[in-house]
């Protein structure tokens, strides 16, 4: 069969196509913002979160200690905070 004719040399490997070398351990720089990004807010800390007043009253009714006592402890420190890293 003329359509079929020899096959091409094996493909490169990623690594070996690849225009430059990145390997590494690679880091986050935090350096805007660190007091928000890299401490988990206190009861009360809602500056960055935008609310209306009428919200003020539920965020203040949080209580962390019945978050632990409901071995919830994790919950109020989701990925809000620690995502704008």
């Amino acid at each position: 069969m003329r359509a079929q004719q020899r096959g091409g040399a094996a493909p490169r490997s990623a690594r070996d196509a690849a225009p430059i070398d990145l390997t590494g351990y690679w880091v986050s720089y935090v350096t805007e913002n660190w007091r928000y990004r890299m401490v988990t807010p206190a009861k009360g800390e809602y500056r960055r979160i935008p609310s209306s007043p009428a919200a003020l009253p539920l965020i203040n009714a949080w209580d962390p200690a019945a978050d632990e006592r409901a071995g919830n402890q994790c919950k109020s420190y989701g990925a809000g905070a620690i995502m704008s890293v």
